[in-house]
């Protein structure tokens, strides 16, 4: 749809209200909760849409951890060692950390959360997961710890040319995450 310009005096009709509202940039498609060592959000890959945006609020580990993230066909999590990885992160006290990984089970999203007074928050963006071919997303964090406050900055590759229909967010262990996590869909013209 074309952009049109209002003056003062000009009524909005509804079908112009309602166009607009279609031709939003993100989509809803879901949430749920982290509740778990492992949380499988499955499904919410589709044709619909090509890039996916997913936010991820309050999570809170029940001790330390660092958080992962593994694509799903189905209902299986893909562990093959196909998950590269990269992450800088800044704490607020001036402390850098450089993450990095090759040829892994599972992508990782976030410097370590210290312990379970930690909180932090965490959006994704995941460019094609639904086509044959690697897929790639960015991460950004921030998140509080009783020391303070830090902030990360990265993304991951899953190296092969396969077709995803959902995610895993998961700590590879035994520390059970509890947060919110939404879905969106980047709209496509």
């Amino acid at each position: 749809m074309a952009i049109k310009t209002f003056s003062d005096g000009n009524s909005l009709p509804a079908s112009d209200i309602n166009t607009y509202l279609a031709n939003s940039g993100l989509e809803y498609i879901t949430s749920g909760s982290l509740n778990a060592a492992a949380t499988n959000f499955q499904g919410c890959f589709t044709s619909a849409y090509r890039n996916y945006h997913i936010v991820i609020d309050r999570i809170t580990p029940s001790a330390s951890t660092d958080i992962y993230m593994r694509y799903m066909t189905g209902a299986t999590p893909n562990t093959g060692a196909n998950y590269y990885y990269g992450f800088v992160a800044l704490s607020a006290a001036g402390t850098n950390l450089n993450v990095s990984g090759a040829g892994i089970n599972a992508g990782f999203l976030n410097v370590r959360l210290n312990n379970s007074s930690a909180t932090g928050n965490i959006i994704i963006d995941i460019y094609n997961p639904q086509l044959a071919t690697i897929t790639h997303c960015n991460a950004k964090s921030a998140y509080s710890i009783a020391a303070g406050y830090s902030f990360s900055h990265g993304g991951m590759s899953f190296d092969a040319s396969t077709v995803f229909d959902g995610f895993q967010i998961n700590t590879l262990g035994a520390v059970t995450l509890t947060g919110n996590v939404t879905i969106y869909g980047y709209r496509q013209a």
